[in-house]
């Protein structure tokens, strides 16, 4: 009996293996172009089947083992503009895994270069006097 399930073993290894794939990628600053440590990166489905991990000093991730299917994204670090696939306007699309290795870049915008394109100029900023306070 040991003899069958060792190759049954591996024979499901196998099959396995080839309904599955990798993501792969960085996620880098949109206006430095280098790499953001430790942004949160999310992969789910519909049907309830998730991966995640964390990006690396440089900026990279890898997740194994991903079914094959097809999967919206999630992007998101403390400082920056969360990246969401599905959303109006989103430039992220879903992705679809195979045997291939999908890989990503991201480019996350921070907060700061955000605030900066919107932020009201000086000129327009009104003065009030200590006698429009108090009414």
């Amino acid at each position: 009996m040991k003899f069958f399930v060792l190759p049954a073993l591996f024979a499901f290894s196998l099959l396995e293996a080839q309904n599955s794939g990798t993501i792969e990628g960085s996620v880098v600053d949109s206006v430095t172009g280098t790499g953001i440590v430790g942004v949160s990166v999310y992969f789910g489905s519909d049907q309830g089947a998730s991966w995640d991990a964390v990006t690396d000093a440089s900026g990279r991730f890898q997740i194994t083992g991903v079914k094959s299917g097809r999967y919206g994204s999630h992007f998101e670090k403390a400082g920056y503009v969360s990246q969401y696939s599905g959303t109006n306007g989103s430039v992220l699309k879903a992705v679809q895994v195979g045997q291939d290795p999908v890989r990503l870049r991201v480019e996350m915008v921070a907060f700061a270069s955000f605030a900066d394109a919107y932020s009201i100029p000086k000129a327009s900023r009104r003065r009030r006097q200590p006698s429009q306070l108090a009414a």
